[in-house]
């Protein structure tokens, strides 16, 4: 173990010794007769105490050697509702929480996680054999996607873990997909960004959008809302400040926590994992706590949660979105929103069998209130807003969408949720408005930043 982690323990060994050097000193003074008649009850109490408190200082020190032991051989956990098996996919941030790490290759089981210099995942299709996403499920050959060299359409896509594709290598993300299907019509030059962190929520979009997103110039920004940003907004908003530069900032509390060390005995106490645990069992702020059950990470979708409380924190978890929409509205971009479902919304609990311990009964196949909701909250922005829920619930085999019985899309989920973004885009006007003006700016060679779309197109 490295000896800065030690320093905690350190400075409880020398109490320690200052209460042997105490039990001596009232040693020596028990040898003189008539003192020890008269001070024999005070010190034999003052003897117990101290022993007592001896007790409990190597107490203390053992169970902060074992702590410390095992936060050795353990992920950090830089965001603790996010799975542990996602940690080492992230950093803290002094602006959006928590980011992924920069030009970085991470290995994760059988999965590996490639990222540009900005921090995105880089989802480079290659060629692989994969399933369509239909109910017969039949073969499909997806070949190698060449770049176009000159003015490509960019579509950014912001989100969470959902979007981000953990658990998926990068040709089978749904990102990557999404451009395999938007760049089979041989005339499109489209690049799909993969902007999403694990973790995320509308709040940590936006100012990911500000920060990393905004300079890429993208045409489409997709907001992809998951069913648990509600829960995840109550976590991050408490940690919002107002910003010199972006105007917000959301800094991890590690890097808070570093900033405001005044003295030695601060760090130490913010070092220690005992002192960590203590502070999170009493709810202090600082401390994250862990969302360990599928019930709380989407409470708000169960039937019978309706409260004024819950309306409150999804309104404050949804609101990010109209600044969204303003933002890249004011870069002459255009914002669409979407969702991909939750299990107990397209499937049965026999179909999932580890779910089904987990969320009611009441709420499989149930009325889709959730995805109601988001869709009222576009119609009122004025936002295409595509859910694929009817697809994923017309699959024949829904369990198959997920991986190993969870919320995470597999592959065939992340394929079908790509198939049905590209269908939804190329429906929209504005997609195929820009989609024209990228292919005049391929015939007429490249055109700087800044350039009038729409002069373009006309």
């Amino acid at each position: 173990m490295p000896h800065d982690e030690w320093i905690t323990a350190g400075s409880l060994a020398k109490l320690v010794a200052q209460a042997v050097l105490l039990l001596l000193f009232f040693k020596i003074l028990s040898c003189s007769a008539n003192t020890a008649r008269m001070l024999k009850p005070l010190i034999k109490s003052i003897r117990q105490g101290l022993t007592a408190i001896l007790l409990l200082v190597v107490l203390l020190i053992g169970v902060e050697a074992v702590m410390q032991w095992n936060a050795q051989n353990s992920v950090r956990a830089v965001c603790d509702h996010v799975c542990h098996t996602q940690q080492a996919l992230l950093v803290p941030s002094p602006t959006v929480h928590h980011d992924n790490p920069r030009l970085d290759r991470i290995t994760i089981g059988d999965v590996v996680y490639r990222f540009d210099a900005a921090g995105f995942r880089v989802t480079t299709p290659e060629e692989s054999d994969l399933l369509a996403a239909d109910s017969n499920a039949g073969s499909q050959h997806i070949p190698t996607t060449s770049r176009r060299s000159t003015s490509p359409l960019k579509i950014a896509v912001l989100g969470d873990e959902r979007i981000f594709g953990v658990g998926l290598n990068d040709e089978d993300c749904s990102t990557s997909r999404l451009q395999w299907f938007l760049n089979s019509d041989p005339q499109a030059n489209v690049e799909v960004i993969n902007a999403a962190v694990p973790g995320y929520c509308p709040l940590l979009s936006l100012l990911k959008y500000r920060q990393d997103v905004r300079e890429q110039s993208p045409d489409i920004v997709i907001l992809h809302v998951d069913y648990s940003d509600i829960a995840d907004d109550a976590i991050f908003r408490r940690y919002l400040k107002k910003h010199p530069d972006s105007g917000a900032a959301c800094t991890h509390p590690d890097l808070k926590n570093a900033a405001r060390q005044k003295n030695r005995l601060v760090e130490l106490a913010n070092q220690s994992k005992l002192a960590q645990f203590v502070k999170g069992q009493l709810g202090d702020a600082s401390i994250e706590s862990p969302l360990r059950r599928v019930t709380e990470q989407y409470a708000w979708t169960l039937p019978n949660r309706a409260s004024e409380s819950v309306s409150m924190q999804i309104r404050h978890a949804l609101l990010p979105v109209a600044e969204l929409a303003v933002e890249v509205e004011q870069q002459g971009a255009v914002l669409l929103l979407s969702c991909s479902p939750l299990p107990w919304q397209v499937g049965t609990p026999d179909q999932f069998p580890h779910l089904k311990s987990q969320v009611p009964d009441s709420a499989w196949s149930s009325s889709n209130d959730a995805a109601l909701l988001l869709q009222a909250m576009a119609q009122r922005l004025d936002l295409p807003f595509c859910n694929p829920t009817n697809q994923f619930a017309a699959f024949s085999q829904p369990q198959r969408l997920y991986q190993d019985d969870s919320v995470e899309l597999s592959r065939f989920g992340a394929l079908l949720y790509a198939r049905e973004l590209a269908g939804f885009l190329l429906k929209q006007q504005a997609y195929q408005e820009r989609k024209t003006a990228a292919e005049v700016a391929s015939r007429q060679g490249s055109i700087p930043n800044g350039y009038d779309r729409e002069k373009i197109t006309q």
